[in-house]
């Protein structure tokens, strides 16, 4: 009997004493395809010629897997029997890419396995970003006399005062129509529900700490709303709760806050247009004595920073497409990372500091109340290169120091600094060497 030869899908090892190397295809074949199959015992072209196989095998084999590849994938595994020989069938599948093996990246080209070049990594990467117009497109359950009409059309008016919009408010359910807003049904989609329903159907989380932990809170609440709603709940609240001082101007005594009340804006609404409205987290808005934090749970895309979409004409990527076009149109958000770069560009004008924050859990923006030479003040809650390392290990041990430099956005060469710094603290210990090292919490 013969199996099918190797190709873009299928890697034959001769035994399990290449399995360090199979770990390169089995990155590479789930990178290209997302499934695959390796088999062990077996020649390329398909040929049984049978390895020794004991009942530790199939734990040697998923134990490799495990500690060499990331994100995590649980395989098949199975001993199967052709005659007097063994051989083992290993099948693979993965959607939550891109996949490492040893913290390097690798692409499937015909029956070899390529390490991706720096230049091609970012692309990588961006093949599987976030993409949440699945959910938005979906059904939602809302009908259209569930549509708060004044608010779309003030937000028609405002889109077409911009320019960005040139069909004319023809009813609610035509607008939502021209704003690809109506599920299969003839209802609201889950994107339109989530920005213009009456229903209230998302939580926004706002709090004010008596200091820059979360231990003692001197205000807490919740406002339920659609995103538009919660847009000016979250920015009525920061007018609130942030510092205001008075200048004289033209003879007039002005208010003017710590903060460009344009930055904010921008990160608001950015924090909305990027978050994950189908999962338990929400948005959240923390005020603290030395910086303002806002929260969404969604992820930034990976192998990119917010700088990227600022500066480098890097093109925006979306988590929710639909609801990112909407807010665009009504002049609510700029494209092509024009947000970031206002919201920048008005806190360096201003003297603003400000930070940010990749997690497993969502995406931070802080912005530094007082100056923002004021280092101490920063170093008070953005957390430091070692604190964002032992997060993310907490969160899943047995990582690659090159797995982690990408999830936080960091030089490898810094985050091994760090590790090693961890190691010597006795917070952290490594298995194996070289490229195979695994890092731990102790």
């Amino acid at each position: 009997m013969k199996l099918e030869a190797e190709n873009e899908y299928i890697e034959h090892k001769k035994s399990t004493a290449e399995l360090d190397d199979s770990m390169e295809s089995v990155s590479a074949i789930l990178n290209k395809h997302g499934r695959g199959t390796m088999y062990f015992g077996t020649l390329s072209d398909g040929t049984i010629i049978g390895q020794q196989c004991s009942e530790k095998t199939a734990q040697i084999i998923s134990n490799r897997i495990f500690e060499s590849v990331r994100p995590v994938i649980y395989p098949s595994i199975e001993i199967c029997h052709e005659g007097p020989l063994d051989y083992v069938k290993v099948e693979f599948e993965g959607s939550s890419g891109p996949y490492s093996a040893f913290g390097r990246y690798y692409l499937r080209a015909a029956d070899q396995d390529k390490a991706v070049t720096p230049e091609k990594l970012r692309d990588l990467f961006t093949s599987f970003s976030p993409d949440n117009s699945a959910w938005e497109k979906t059904e939602s359950g809302c009908v259209i006399d569930d549509i708060d009409e004044g608010l779309l059309r003030r937000y028609h008016t405002r889109g077409t005062q911009s320019g960005r919009i040139s069909f004319p408010f023809l009813g609610v359910k035509e607008t939502l129509g021209y704003l690809g807003l109506l599920a299969k049904d003839g209802n609201p989609n889950n994107a339109g529900c989530a920005l213009f329903s009456k229903t209230k159907p998302y939580v926004l989380k706002l709090a004010v700490y008596a200091g820059d932990d979360r231990v003692t809170f001197l205000d807490l609440t919740q406002e339920r709303g659609n995103i538009y709603e919660l847009i000016e709940e979250a920015m009525s609240y920061l007018k609130k709760n942030m510092r205001w001082r008075q200048e004289i101007s033209g003879g007039e005594r002005i208010e003017k806050p710590e903060i460009p009340l344009v930055a904010l804006r921008e990160i608001v609404t950015n924090s909305f247009a990027h978050a994950r409205f189908n999962n338990n987290t929400t948005n959240e808005i923390d005020v603290h004595p030395s910086f303002i934090e806002i929260f969404n749970p969604g992820q930034f895309p990976e192998g990119f920073m917010p700088e990227d979409f600022a500066y480098r004409n890097v093109k925006s990527i979306q988590a929710n497409p639909i609801i990112a076009d909407v807010l665009f149109k009504g002049h609510d958000i700029e494209g092509y990372g024009g947000g970031f770069r206002r919201a920048f560009d008005s806190c360096k004008a201003e003297g603003v500091g400000f930070n940010y924050q990749k997690t497993t859990q969502g995406f931070s923006f802080f912005f530094m109340r007082g100056s923002a030479e004021a280092p101490a003040v920063s170093q008070q809650r953005i957390p430091t290169l070692e604190e964002l390392v032992l997060d993310e290990l907490s969160l899943r041990d047995g990582r690659a120091g090159s797995e982690i430099a990408t999830i936080i956005g960091k030089d490898v060469r810094a985050v091994q600094r760090a590790l090693n710094s961890l190691l010597d603290k006795g917070k952290v210990r490594k298995q194996g060497s070289g490229r195979g090292t695994s890092w731990f919490v102790v």
